[in-house]
């Protein structure tokens, strides 16, 4: 069929689908003429109704039993949108009907408006003495509750839609100045109901900036800058002599003069961390010297044989990382729980230089038990069911 042609229905299906869309076009006019404030007129799960029945019509298909559906589903419109105009009818007739009623009503209450005046005051009275005793409550739990002491929240605020209910947050600078988050973070000022870190004094006196160079305000928060950085042990000891602006970052300079670099061999800036990045950082270093790791593995210097073992396949399935006596064995409980036996059979823990389930936790955590969901070690290898009684 040629693109944009029309649908071609036998046995008369092309008449009826055009009798739907001309009743279609009917009945979107009669909606049409339902305007904003009769739609805002109806009761809420009339318009819930009318919308979920717009939302069923939709174009059939050339089938019988689809345009059957499609009518019947247009006709369930059809009849809900005259039921909301003879609802509409009801209500206005009902309005005209107790005008009178209404407007006596009116001139009642302005008869009476002293004693209303009176008695609005007396209620006025007594939900401004329910809302002290709420709030009173309510900032009570605040200043009891970890939140204070933790970031400042002491103060009980009301919802904007519940004026008896509270939450808790920071509207006092002196509630935040004793929090953990102004020692810890800066965040020494109340601003937008939560402490935050907007001056450089408090960024500086903060353990951020002791710790990490956090030391100036930015954006409500406390970040590091250059001389910062450079002024922290960790630039000497690793390398991390540059802000990039949210933290301090190595520099290549950084980490050929850190400690790291001599130690270890992490003479290499990334981005996150000096590490070796060839056999030539490691073989400078001190481990390399005192224990034989002149080898760049991965981000590690090691020893050759153990770089060996670390390439080698058996690593990762079996867990053989550690060399030893020639041979590549599993040495330490970091080899077994890394490796695929550890995953797949619980093979978690060294034994003899090779990977064994030794207790009933290292069996939880390999697959082989999670179907049944019940198993326990036996002999160096888990087994199915619960464990014998003693």
């Amino acid at each position: 069929m040629p693109d944009g042609a029309p649908p071609v229905y036998r046995d008369g299906h092309h008449d009826a689908m055009e009798a739907w869309r001309r009743r279609l076009q009917q009945v979107q006019e009669r909606a049409s003429a339902l305007g904003p404030e009769d739609w805002l007129a109806l009761p809420r799960s009339w318009r819930r109704d009318l919308s979920r029945l717009r939302e069923a019509v939709r174009a059939p298909e050339g089938r019988v039993d689809a345009i059957a559906a499609a009518e019947n589903a247009l006709e369930a419109y059809a009849d809900r949108i005259e039921e909301a105009f003879t609802l509409l009818t009801q209500r206005r007739s009902e309005e005209v009907r107790t005008a009178p009623l209404r407007r006596a009503r009116r001139r009642r209450i302005a008869a009476v408006s002293g004693a209303v005046i009176a008695v609005i005051a007396l209620w006025s009275w007594r939900d401004r003495a329910r809302f002290n005793e709420a709030y009173a409550a309510a900032a009570g739990d605040c200043r009891l509750h970890s939140s204070c002491a933790d970031w400042g929240w002491c103060d009980a605020v009301e919802q904007e839609h519940n004026p008896l209910y509270f939450r808790c947050q920071a509207t006092r600078d002196a509630d935040c100045a004793r929090s953990q988050d102004c020692r810890k973070y800066g965040s020494c000022r109340a601003q937008d109901g939560m402490c935050r870190a907007v001056d450089d004094a408090s960024c500086a006196a903060s353990e951020l900036c002791r710790d990490a160079g956090h030391c100036v305000a930015r954006g409500n928060v406390c970040l590091p800058e250059d001389a910062h950085c450079r002024a922290l042990p960790a630039c000497a000891a690793e390398g991390t002599c540059r802000s990039d602006g949210h933290a301090c970052r190595p520099t290549p300079e950084g980490c050929a003069a850190s400690a790291g670099c001599r130690e270890r061999g992490a003479c290499t800036a990334t981005e996150v961390r000096c590490q070796p990045n060839s056999d030539r950082d490691c073989q400078g270093s001190t481990l390399c010297a005192e224990r034989g790791a002149c080898v760049v593995y991965g981000e590690l210097c090691v020893e050759p044989a153990r770089a060996a073992c670390l390439a080698d396949e058996q690593c990762p399935l079996r867990g053989l990382c550690s060399p030893r006596d020639g041979h590549c064995v599993a040495a330490t409980r970091d080899d077994c729980s890394r490796s695929m036996a550890c995953d797949a059979v619980g093979a978690c823990s060294p034994e003899q230089g090779r990977c064994v389930a030794a207790s009933d936790e290292d069996c939880k955590r390999g697959r082989v038990c999670q179907p049944g969901g019940r198993c326990h070690a036996d002999r160096g290898v888990c087994v199915e069911g619960a464990p014998p009684r003693p």
